[in-house]
């Protein structure tokens, strides 16, 4: 523990995640007054961006997008896509056996009621399960203090951890070693999403050189990273 600004879902829902309350003899418990929405990507993309540690949005292949409220206030946000690597699609789908998708980008603020991110990704997945979707992929960062709490509690399977890596670390935000090398595109990735399409003689992207001239004046610094933890849950 992806993202053109295409609606997230076949369509727009507004759903309630937790039956509310009127207070009375009874307190009512702040999980009541968390609500769980269907949105565009447009609407969360600003939130995670700021909230979320990777600090980006691109890069993500979206298909439900979700945010949530709390009094009023927008408190957290999510998207689930397809996964980056042709390869884990294929791997974790088992050749096409299961309709896919990753939990590509999950956060709260911290002022959130305990237990607020599993309820609300417990609603986000049974709303997932409705649409068809059978697997979810996710994974728990442990270099931001992550392990996977939320998914043990809602019962993923760990499937291990991923080798050690090493990324670049320029502008709070962590850049594989891959994007350093990407040069410009001729044409869009809609025809065939996994075909590179880059120009090589157009040179490398305006980011691409950005961040290298960055490693060249010390702005950006490379670090070797320890592997993700591995989750994934049948709907």
């Amino acid at each position: 523990m992806s993202l053109v600004n295409p609606v997230c879902g076949d369509r727009l829902s507004k759903t309630p995640d937790f039956p509310s309350g009127n207070g009375g003899a009874i307190p009512t418990s702040p999980l009541q007054n968390l609500k769980v929405e269907e949105c565009p990507i447009a609407e969360v993309r600003q939130f995670i961006e700021a909230h979320h540690y990777s600090h980006a949005t691109s890069g993500i292949t979206p298909k439900y997008c979700f945010k949530v409220w709390l009094d009023g206030r927008l408190v957290g946000a999510a998207i689930f896509g397809l996964p980056g690597m042709r390869e884990t699609i294929a791997k974790y789908s088992e050749q096409g056996r299961f309709d896919l998708l990753e939990l590509r980008r999950f956060c709260m603020v911290d002022d959130t009621p305990r237990n607020a991110e599993s309820k609300c990704l417990a609603v986000m997945l049974r709303i997932l399960r409705k649409r068809g979707v059978q697997r979810v992929l996710s994974y728990a960062d442990p270099n931001f203090g992550h392990v996977g709490t939320i998914y043990k509690a809602l019962g993923f399977s760990f499937l291990g951890q991923s080798s050690p890596t090493r990324v670049v670390l320029y502008k709070d935000r962590v850049v594989k070693p891959s994007s350093l090398d990407r040069c410009k595109r001729w044409s869009a990735r809609g025809i065939n999403r996994f075909k590179n399409y880059e120009n090589k003689d157009a040179g490398l992207t305006p980011f691409a050189q950005e961040v290298r001239n960055a490693l060249r004046s010390g702005e950006a610094v490379k670090r070797r990273e320890a592997g993700k933890f591995t989750y994934i849950k049948d709907l």
